[in-house]
C-alpha cells in the first residue's frame, strides 16, 4: 500500500517536471525569435564593420543567452543636457473640463390673471453676476440656464400647461423670478405648471 502510493507520487512529479521543462524551452525559443527580429532591424541600419554591429550580431545569434544581451535594448530618452535638475519631458494640454450640469428642482409658482410667476430660490452669489442667467422660451416651453463657470444650473419646463406669448426673468439677491405672459384670449386659471 505505502510503496504503491510513493511510486505514484514519484511518477506524478516526473510528469510535472517534464511539462515545465518543455514549456520553458518553448518560451525561450519564442523570446529568442523576438529578440532576433528586433536586432535584425537594428543590424540592417548599422554599418557592416562597426563594433556595434558585432554586438548586435552576437545578440541576434544567441538571443537571451548572448553575452551582450543587456546591451541590446535601445534607449529612446532625450539626450542629457548636463543639468542635474528635473526636466519635464512632455507637456500635454489638459483636456477641457466640461461644466457639471445641475437640474433646478426647487421652485414655486403663482397663477395671476394675466401672467404666471415662477420663483426659483438661489443661495449662490454667482447667480448675481451680469449675464450669468439666460432665459429661452417658446409658445409651450421655458428654460432658464445659469452658467456659473464650472457649474451650469438649468430650470426647464419642456411642456407648459398652456400657451404663453412672452417670458422675462429678474435676478434678486435670494431668488430668480420668471414671469410668463399669458395670451390675451386666455381666460382660465392654470392648475399646474406642466402639462
Amino acid at each position: 500500500g505505502f510503496e504503491v502510493n510513493a511510486l505514484c507520487c514519484a511518477v506524478l512529479l516526473l510528469i510535472i517536471a517534464a511539462i515545465s521543462i518543455a514549456g520553458s524551452r518553448t518560451a525561450e525559443t519564442s523570446s529568442q525569435q523576438t529578440m532576433s527580429e528586433l536586432v535584425a532591424d537594428d543590424t540592417a541600419d548599422a554599418e557592416n564593420d562597426s563594433p556595434l554591429n558585432a554586438l548586435r550580431d552576437n545578440i541576434a545569434k544567441r538571443g537571451n543567452n548572448a553575452y551582450y544581451y543587456a546591451h541590446g535594448h535601445r534607449n529612446d530618452a532625450p539626450a542629457w543636457d548636463g543639468d542635474p535638475s528635473p526636466m519635464k519631458l512632455e507637456t500635454a494640454a489638459p483636456a477641457p473640463r466640461e461644466p457639471r450640469r445641475h437640474a433646478i428642482t426647487r421652485y414655486s409658482w403663482l397663477d395671476e390673471d394675466a401672467k404666471i410667476r415662477i420663483y426659483v430660490p438661489v443661495d449662490d452669489a454667482r447667480f448675481q453676476a451680469p449675464g450669468a442667467c439666460a432665459l429661452t422660451w417658446t409658445e409651450r416651453s421655458v428654460t432658464l440656464t445659469a452658467d456659473l463657470g464650472d457649474d451650469v444650473h438649468v430650470f426647464a419646463v419642456p411642456t407648459l400647461y398652456d400657451k404663453i406669448e412672452g417670458a422675462t426673468h429678474r435676478v434678486k439677491p435670494n431668488k430668480i423670478v420668471i414671469t410668463l405672459k399669458k395670451p390675451a384670449e386666455s381666460k382660465f386659471k392654470w392648475y399646474d405648471l406642466k402639462k
